[in-house]
């Protein structure tokens, strides 16, 4: 899954990620790999996607900025069937 979230003016904070979760039963996990204080979890619905932080220590952001990421639904936008395909070797 490739996320990017920013908190917009005036300061613009930002956070992103890059990563291979486990899909399952319409929900995935993201644990980042330098924080083991929090997790952020992905529920996939019809018509749209809710993101959940959930973390052991309030001051961990899970690799976001603080203030960026907050409990959040964004609708769905596009039936279109994704392409899936290895990202192995870009960027390199």
């Amino acid at each position: 899954m490739c996320f990017y979230i920013n908190a917009g003016y005036p300061g613009y904070r930002s956070g992103g990620l890059l990563d291979t979760l486990v899909y399952d039963d319409g929900r995935a996990e993201y644990h980042p790999s330098k924080d083991s204080s929090c997790e952020i979890l992905f529920y996939f619905e019809p018509l749209r996607v809710k993101l959940m932080q959930v973390m052991s220590d309030p001051g961990s952001g899970c690799g976001f900025a603080p203030g960026v990421f907050a409990p959040v639904a964004f609708p769905k936008v596009s039936s279109e069937v994704p392409v899936i395909q290895s990202l192995e070797g870009h960027g390199s």
